[in-house]
């Protein structure tokens, strides 16, 4: 399903209004921590061309002036074993899923706005 940059503003929106309320980023299944990176360092997208969610990720990224670099894991196997050392690293299980987000040491398996708002804001 591809989203629409409406629906991006409303992801946007609704992320804004759950940060004012105390929203944090916890670990859990799909969100793990690593060695936290210094302010300025682009979020890296691990995705692969057909994969709808990484294109609305990096829309996202692009809507909201958030500097990242998109990495194939279909077609570089370098960026392949990079999404498996950051989920390594953020003790979060290696599957195949997509996209898997660093956002300044917060890697994200899958593509939550909240948790790349929060993380970005930190």
């Amino acid at each position: 399903m591809k989203l629409t940059p409406q629906q991006l503003e409303g992801f946007h929106r609704e992320c804004q209004q759950k940060l004012e309320r105390g929203f944090t980023v916890k670990s859990g299944r799909g969100v793990g921590f690593t060695e936290k990176k210094p302010p300025g360092t682009p979020v890296v997208i691990y995705g692969a061309d057909w994969c709808e969610p990484c294109h609305a990720a990096a829309t996202y990224m692009k809507m909201r002036g958030i500097p990242f670099v998109s990495r194939d894991v279909e077609r570089d196997p370098l960026a392949l074993e990079a999404r498996n050392s950051a989920l390594r690293a953020a003790n979060l299980e290696v599957m195949n899923v997509l996209p898997v987000i660093d956002v300044r040491g917060t890697v994200i398996a899958g593509f939550n706005p909240c948790v790349v708002e929060a993380a970005w804001a930190n």
